[in-house]
């Protein structure tokens, strides 16, 4: 990370600056604890903005670094010191068996090989079906009904990714388990740093297991229906497995197919389902950027809102990079370096656990003035799609070896399920509600996000 030399002097962990807490216990208290891991962000932008941009939070015999200065994010996010999951990661794929909890040389061939597999997909037509799906459900229902844009977000994000994934609807009888898995693999990193104990409850092996096998299951049946069936006309994931098995590349058998369609579902819809939803929550709060936002749709003309048609749409561009700004498609990420490290001029020990916030740092007054606003113009003359590395404190899908995977497709994705609710439906936010943000793996609204929702005016 940084080269010590024999003018610099390199200083020693303890010195690091530190957040408030006990001085045995340090910060453990204020991290142990369903309610008080909900609020992690928060703390980690007090700490942020009273501490400085790196800074140390012991748990009690172990430790956390905060890391919010950006070119040392960038850094630890696209290079080798840090850039390993730890031992925690280790112990869950001992449970779970989770490519993507992999580490080193496995790690990058399946990469490379999720990413061939993506490379042919049709998103874009995915993601306009189901916003046609999903705006005439709403549609078809009471004028001025109040919903929940957190629950609509994420069914509409994960109907989307299903299909592009695999060419299929999920029901609602995987959403449980969904939710299950989601939950759990938060609470697992979670508990492992703080509270290490809690890694040895039955029942939440048991209740992870059931869910993990049955959404095996579902896409295994997926697989094989599509072995049995004819060649499908939809560009998906699952065509890409199936040509990569014909290559010899793959097992050609279905839990072999199964397996990337499971990791790639739960990545890609992780990344879009908190940030299309509050997306849409920021368009109904700020009611004249939402009627800008329509008209430059509607002079795009009354045909279907192709992807080519939506690359000249700037303003929707900036719309959703201001939504991801707020509400990246990651909030948090850990890492554990592979031997001690020197980071700002510190010694940091293998045993510490680094995190950066994307979500953090981007509310930060240095990189973002008046980071807090929802103003799309901060964008202006900058439309295009987030960049592959970190650039001036923006970081919304990571960056490096183990950023997100679809991240290619996110933010195209994300422009079309937008474009499309908003150009037919009027959302307007319920008066009085304020969202109260939490975090639990993804950044969410604990009291929901509600809005009330109607046609779009003529």
């Amino acid at each position: 990370m940084q080269q010590e030399t024999a003018t610099a002097r390199v200083r020693p962990f303890s010195e690091m600056p530190r957040a408030p807490g006990h001085p045995l216990l340090g910060s453990l208290p204020d991290w142990m604890g369903v309610a008080k891991a909900k609020t992690t962000l928060q703390r980690l932008m007090l700490y942020a903005r009273e501490r400085g941009p790196v800074v140390r939070v012991p748990l009690g015999p172990t430790s956390i670094v905060s890391v919010t200065d950006v070119e040392l994010a960038a850094e630890l996010l696209t290079g080798d010191d840090a850039n390993y999951k730890g031992w925690t990661y280790i112990l869950t794929r001992a449970v779970l068996d989770n490519v993507l909890l992999l580490n080193g040389a496995p790690w990058e061939h399946h990469r490379k090989l999720y990413r061939t597999a993506l490379r042919g997909v049709d998103a874009l037509a995915a993601a306009d079906a189901c916003a046609d799906e999903f705006v005439a459900g709403l549609l078809a229902g009471p004028r001025g009904r109040a919903i929940d844009l957190g629950v609509a977000g994420r069914t509409l994000a994960g109907d989307a990714v299903g299909r592009f994934v695999a060419g299929t609807s999920l029901g609602p009888e995987l959403e449980p388990h969904r939710a299950r898995i989601q939950y759990e693999l938060a609470a697992i990193g979670m508990d492992l740093q703080c509270q290490p104990w809690a890694y040895l409850s039955p029942r939440r092996w048991i209740s992870l297991r059931d869910s993990v096998a049955r959404t095996r299951a579902f896409f295994r049946g997926v697989v094989a229906a599509r072995r049995g069936g004819p060649e499908p006309a939809a560009r998906d994931v699952l065509s890409g497995l199936f040509a990569l098995a014909a290559e010899g590349a793959l097992p050609d058998d279905d839990a072999a197919l199964a397996e990337p369609l499971v990791n790639i579902f739960f990545t890609a819809h992780d990344v879009l389902s908190a940030s299309l939803s509050f997306c849409l929550w920021l368009l109904a709060a700020h009611p004249e950027v939402q009627s800008r936002l329509r008209d430059e749709l509607r002079a795009l003309g009354p045909g279907a809102l192709t992807g080519d048609a939506l690359a000249d749409a700037d303003y929707l561009s900036m719309v959703v990079k201001e939504a991801l700004r707020l509400y990246p498609g990651y909030s948090l990420f850990g890492r554990n370096p592979q031997r001690p490290m020197t980071l700002a001029g510190y010694r940091v020990p293998r045993s510490a656990l680094i995190i950066v916030s994307p979500l953090v740092i981007h509310r930060l007054e240095r990189y973002f003035p008046a980071p807090e606003r929802f103003d799309p113009e901060r964008w202006r003359g900058r439309p295009g799609p987030p960049p592959p590395r970190p650039e001036g404190g923006y970081m919304p899908f990571g960056a490096g070896q183990r950023g997100c995977l679809a991240s290619r497709l996110a933010f195209p994705v994300m422009k079309q399920l937008v474009a499309r609710t908003v150009r037919d439906l009027e959302l307007r936010a319920e008066p009085g509600h304020t969202p109260r943000l939490a975090y639990w793996g993804t950044c969410y609204a604990e009291n929901g996000l509600w809005a009330r929702v109607s046609p779009a005016p003529a």
